[in-house]
């Protein structure tokens, strides 16, 4: 792959993030009761690891899509 597409497949996988924190959804929490979750809260399960790990890979992304091109020290 092009270094182009990684920066932009990180951009893109930020942004979705970004965006699904805004979102809100109803789920479905027991028998006629139903809450509203944003998008984000279940695209990570609720756990804070899964959304480092989701955030990491989008990092790792865009740094190889500009690493050359900015010298890190």
């Amino acid at each position: 792959m092009k270094q182009k597409t990684y920066l932009y497949i990180g951009i893109i996988i930020l942004l979705i993030l970004l965006i699904s924190a805004f979102i809100e959804i109803p789920v479905e929490s027991g028998p006629n009761y139903n809450t509203i979750a944003p998008l984000l809260g279940i695209l990570i399960f609720y756990n804070p690891i899964i959304l480092i790990i989701y955030i990491g890979i989008a990092i790792f992304l865009i740094w190889k899509g500009i690493g050359k091109r900015i010298k890190f020290v």
